[in-house]
C-alpha cells in the first residue's frame, strides 16, 4: 500500500507525468553492472552526474539515498515533500534503489511489488516506483 504523509501535497499524477517524461528519453536495454547507491548518493547525483542531470531541490534530504545516475526531474520543498526521477546508469535501478534505502536504515513497508515500495525512517517516508528504466522518489516528513 502506498502511504503519504499529511503535508505531502505530492500526488500520484504528478509520478505518472515524470515517468512518462522520463520514459520518452530512455532506451530500455542499458546493460552495466549494479553497484547500490551509497548513503552519499544525494551529494553525488547533484554534483557529480553528467551535464543531462537537473539539480536536486537544495534542501533535499542528504540521509535519502538516490541510485546512481542521472536525476532527469527534481522539485519539492520541505513544506509539500520533495520528488526525484533518476535515470539509473544500471539496467536494474530499481533493485539498487530498494538495496540503497535498506542499508541507509531505512525499513520497507507491507505492501512492495516489483515496481513500487515504501520505506520509512525516524524523519523521512520515501516511495520508489518505476515503470520500467527511471525511478521515481516521493520523499515526504514524517
Amino acid at each position: 500500500m502506498f502511504h503519504l504523509s499529511k503535508t505531502s501535497s505530492v500526488s500520484l499524477g504528478v509520478i505518472a507525468l515524470l515517468s512518462a517524461g522520463v520514459l520518452t528519453g530512455c532506451s530500455a536495454g542499458s546493460g552495466g553492472a549494479s553497484a547500490p547507491a551509497s548513503s552519499s548518493a544525494t551529494a553525488s547525483a547533484s554534483s557529480e552526474a553528467s551535464s543531462a542531470s537537473v539539480a536536486l531541490p537544495t534542501d533535499f534530504p542528504k540521509s535519502v539515498p538516490l541510485v546512481d545516475g542521472d536525476v532527469a526531474a527534481a522539485n519539492g520543498d520541505a513544506n509539500d515533500g520533495w520528488t526525484a526521477t533518476v535515470s539509473p546508469k544500471a539496467s536494474n535501478g530499481f533493485a539498487g534503489a530498494v538495496a540503497a534505502l535498506k542499508k541507509a536504515g531505512f525499513t520497507e513497508q507491507p505492501g512492495a511489488t516489483e515496481r513500487q515500495a515504501t520505506f520509512q525512517d525516524a524523519d523521512y517516508s520515501v516511495s520508489v516506483s518505476t515503470p520500467g528504466q527511471s525511478v521515481t522518489y516521493i520523499v515526504s516528513t514524517r
